[in-house]
């Protein structure tokens, strides 16, 4: 799922865009290599090879506080664009990506404070 943070909006194109940005293992959370069996600094990418013919996204609408260790639900607003592209990589893609778009069908929304 894709994580929403605490903002009042947020838009589901950026949230996704958020998602596939690579994000560092560094010291403070450093790959662990099998090949060489160190721990080493290292990026995490996500990306999509082939585009489906329809695309379900789930939000992660949820915050966990360890000091409590309890989870609460986010309020945040999110906007939902009737087109949204998604950048496809390709296998063996070298860093060149192609577009997809997606026209929106329905939003499914459970309202409400809970999580359950």
């Amino acid at each position: 799922g894709v994580a929403v943070p605490l903002l009042p909006t947020v838009n589901l194109q950026d949230l996704i865009a958020e998602m596939w940005r690579p994000q560092p293992l560094d010291e403070d959370n450093p790959y662990d290599c099998e090949t060489c069996a160190a721990k080493c600094p290292a990026a995490r990418k996500v990306a999509m090879t082939e585009a489906p013919d329809c695309l379900f996204v789930t939000l992660n609408r949820f915050a966990y506080d360890p000091v409590s260790q309890q989870r609460s639900k986010l309020m945040t607003s999110v906007e939902f664009p009737e087109v949204m592209e998604i950048p496809l990589f390709p296998e063996g893609h070298d860093g060149e990506y192609q577009m997809r778009a997606y026209t929106l069908r329905a939003v499914i929304i459970h309202s409400g404070p809970s999580m359950d």
